[in-house]
């Protein structure tokens, strides 16, 4: 086995030998050894160096993977958000037009309404025929009406719900507002959804 000889100073060589004693070691020149060996076995600066920086760039190239998905993914959200606004724009539009048109129909509707007549005696004859007319039912009153209002009805009819239970069974389209409910003639309620269907389209 090759040899090495080191030329120590009286006093490093004590020291050496009190810190063998300490760790372990039988003699100073095997503590000596393992001290090499451990210099050896131990990367030197410039390999630490050059390993922090692989690390250095993996990471910053992991980081930038991420990034650039964290931005793409900021994108889609602003991009969706601004859809989202502009739903609810058009929700907006849509829904003032909507009350538009049905404040206009409500105003325009053709509603029956009892007058005070004084009361006249009628002759039988015209008594008889009136009996004998059929009465019409409440869809073919509605349909003459277009439309009938639960506010206007309401002292003619005690049993209101039954009223407008039979109307939607029989077609007609039974909006239930805040205040009341509202009949609507199947036919003219059709033509209302086109025409709010083609006011969707334009705008």
């Amino acid at each position: 086995m090759p040899e090495i000889k080191l030329f120590l100073s009286e006093d490093l060589y004590k020291d050496l030998h009190e810190r063998a004693k300490r760790e372990g070691f039988k003699t100073v020149e095997d503590y000596t050894l393992h001290i090499l060996s451990e210099y050896i076995k131990t990367p030197s600066r410039e390999i630490i160096q050059r390993e922090v920086s692989k690390i250095e760039r993996n990471l910053m190239d992991l980081l930038n993977k991420y990034t650039s998905k964290i931005d793409e993914l900021s994108r889609r959200v602003a991009s969706l958000q601004e859809r989202i606004e502009d739903l609810d724009n058009r929700y907006s539009e849509l829904s003032s037009k909507y009350n538009e048109i049905f404040s206009i129909v409500r105003e325009r509707a053709y509603i029956r309404r009892p007058e005070k007549t004084e009361h006249v005696e009628a002759p039988k004859q015209e008594m008889k025929e009136k009996e004998a007319a059929p009465r019409k039912t409440a869809i073919e009153v509605l349909k003459e009406q277009k439309i009938i209002f639960e506010s206007v009805v309401a002292s003619k009819i005690r049993d209101r719900d039954s009223f407008f239970r039979r109307l939607e069974n029989d077609g007609a389209k039974i909006l239930r507002l805040s205040d009341e409910r509202v009949a609507v003639d199947p036919d003219f309620w059709r033509e209302f959804v086109k025409k709010l269907e083609s006011i969707k389209e334009d705008s």
